[in-house]
């Protein structure tokens, strides 16, 4: 494919990757998806922004473990579920941080900060790629575990009870 030898010339550029990531979710090739989504090696923020080319329909694309491509470098997740367990740790520490930043802004009296914080944290809790995170976390696990009664923290849930209480 012409796109897989361009990001062979051009690995860190990421519009490649995502582009990539977009083509083969669109063909219904998951587990290539996957791959070309973990060269892209998201952190924090773009766990929010990114996995929702991949990981929003990854349990009707490929909802079990792939494998690693030897000329890949990327993490050693091989299985869509924990990255999905992955993007959820993020919103459940971002929530934790930001709710400190905010006591701490506080303290130091820059009230400013505070409204700025908050209004970071709704959009966080708010985001659609949280929710369906969980929603894809359900339908993995449903596919993968048919006769395991599923928990709220194993599916995520509680991710979607925060937002509850934020409403």
């Amino acid at each position: 494919m012409l796109l897989e030898y361009a990001w062979t010339h051009s690995k860190s550029n990421f519009q490649i990757t995502l582009l990539l990531v977009k083509l083969y979710s669109y063909i219904g090739c998951g587990s290539l998806a996957m791959r070309a989504y973990q060269r892209l090696k998201s952190k924090q923020i773009q766990l929010d922004t990114l996995s929702f080319t991949v990981l929003n329909r990854i349990s009707s694309l490929h909802p079990h473990s792939f494998s690693h491509h030897p000329e890949d470098s990327a993490s050693p997740l091989t299985e869509p579920i924990e990255h999905l367990i992955d993007q959820q740790k993020y919103y459940a520490i971002g929530s934790k941080q930001m709710t400190k930043n905010i006591y701490g802004s506080f303290q130091e009296g820059s009230y400013n900060s505070i409204f700025q914080i908050t209004e970071a944290l709704e959009t966080l809790n708010r985001s659609v790629a949280s929710i369906s995170s969980v929603i894809e976390s359900g339908r993995i696990l449903r596919l993968l575990l048919p006769n395991r009664p599923l928990t709220a923290k194993l599916c995520g849930h509680n991710i979607l009870s925060e937002l509850d209480a934020s409403f």
